[in-house]
């Protein structure tokens, strides 16, 4: 207890634990023997014993966590439960007490040793932090020139220190470079030989590529006369909505005839009686 500086409030695991462990070590008062042994007959087992108030990681439900939640949360180690094969931890977080047999324990750091008080909590990094000096960063600036006279030093000595603010924006001021301007290529890029045949680029219309497909005219005076027929007479076509306006029409009647005739080549379909 004294150790781990665990609070007073934890005393009756602390009882707990030392009758736990009394009971299972060896006594000059009955031969040399642990009152284990004259109770249960066999020897005790010492593999799960562990440092009394150190850190240890249980894992949280998987039931309600997100992906962002944490996979494990930091407590203390506070005694072996009877007619439990598990341990008693204490939670850092949620201030409950649990009782679990996975458990990851880090017998060297005792976290209650490293804080300043019972009830805060900080983060799991205090417990693994061997070196908590921090280094300044140094805002050292370079002078801008190689020699600096006596006179200087002893007039920046006698003057008033600045603010930490003051002396931030100063140095970056100084410390600001100039800007390089972007180099750019001066290889002259070429267009993939597949695409000859297309409509590329933003060039004069004298001066765009021109084919004989259709998919790469782009204008309507572009197509040959020809052509220009073929497109007003799909313009001026209707296609009907209903099958008695489709009925009309010799051309639709055919092209359902022949679709039909495809159905029944192909077995689409049996023709059978109606049920009665």
């Amino acid at each position: 207890m004294f150790q781990s500086k665990i609070p007073i409030k934890f005393w009756g695991d602390c009882v707990l634990i030392a009758t736990y462990l009394i009971n299972r070590l060896p006594n000059s008062a009955i031969g040399f023997k642990t009152p284990y042994e004259l109770l249960y007959n066999k020897q005790p087992n010492y593999e799960h014993l562990r440092t009394f108030g150190c850190l240890c990681f249980i894992s949280t439900l998987k039931n309600g966590r997100s992906k962002f939640d944490s996979r494990a949360h930091p407590c203390i180690f506070i005694g072996y439960p009877m007619n439990k094969k598990a341990y008693k931890v204490y939670n850092l977080v949620t201030k409950r007490v649990h009782y679990s047999r996975d458990i990851l324990f880090h017998e060297k750091h005792f976290p209650y040793s490293q804080l300043s008080s019972a009830d805060i909590v900080l983060p799991n990094s205090i417990f693994f932090t061997s070196d908590t000096s921090h280094h300044q960063p140094d805002f050292s600036v370079t002078p801008p020139k190689a020699s600096i006279s006596a006179n200087t030093l002893s007039s920046q000595n006698q003057s008033s220190p600045t603010s930490p603010q003051d002396y931030t924006l100063s140095s970056s001021q100084h410390l600001s470079h100039p800007q390089v301007p972007t180099r750019h290529s001066t290889r002259t890029s070429k267009p993939p030989s597949y695409l000859q045949d297309y409509v590329y680029g933003h060039k004069p219309k004298s001066q765009l590529p021109t084919t004989q497909h259709w998919c790469n005219l782009v204008t309507f005076s572009a197509f040959t006369s020809v052509q220009q027929q073929q497109i007003n007479q799909l313009d001026h076509l209707h296609e009907p909505t209903t099958y008695k306006e489709a009925a009309t029409s010799p051309h639709w009647v055919q092209a359902m005839d022949a679709e039909i005739n495809a159905l029944q080549a192909n077995h689409t379909w049996t023709e059978v009686d109606l049920p009665p």
